[in-house]
């Protein structure tokens, strides 16, 4: 009866401690913990509603934090291979989210397929910014404003339009 006990004894902690790992079940404060909730999203780990809504937002936020860094790099001029970096790791994050997705596309969860609807909306619209207009612009955005041409600055008036009705998709 011992061995049994204490058998029991270690399933709890050890069941316990392993569930307390579980990325989706974590807070999502450092870019590893977002790396991890999502990757954990893509191997079906969402076995519940608010791990499904956990894994969409790590995406959603790590891809966030990437557009926020355009600006960033803007302002300092990067190098354009510091924008290429971030437009292949953005638009790997997309399809790698719109992938995990699928795993989930039976479930019937509260709210599941509006959530579904709204964010490959989200990621539609982010991935058109990065194809059409981001990787035209890292060349010019790698530069001091000053140097850049007409056509430039009229195509830049273009992308903030198109990021304007990404900014309509993100407010929804």
């Amino acid at each position: 009866m011992k061995k049994v006990t204490v058998l029991f004894f270690l399933f709890l902690c050890c069941g316990s401690s392993f569930a307390q790992h579980e990325p989706l079940d974590q807070k999502l404060i450092t870019e590893e913990d977002l790396v991890a909730a999502a990757a954990s999203f893509g191997q079906g780990n969402a076995t519940n509603a608010v791990r499904y809504y956990k894994g969409i937002l790590a995406g959603l936020v790590h891809i966030d934090q990437l557009l926020a860094s355009y600006v960033i790099m803007d302002e300092a001029d990067a190098p354009v291979c510091a924008f290429i970096e971030n437009i292949v790791q953005t638009l790997s994050i997309i399809k790698q989210t719109k992938e995990s997705l699928k795993l989930y596309k039976s479930e019937d969860w509260i709210l599941h397929n509006k959530m579904e609807g709204k964010t490959l909306d989200w990621l539609n619209s982010v991935e058109g910014l990065m194809d059409d207009y981001m990787v035209k612009l890292a060349e010019p955005l790698s530069r001091a404003d000053e140097t850049w041409s007409e056509d430039e600055y009229k195509f830049y008036d273009k992308y903030l339009e198109a990021y304007d009705k990404f900014l309509a998709i993100d407010d929804d």
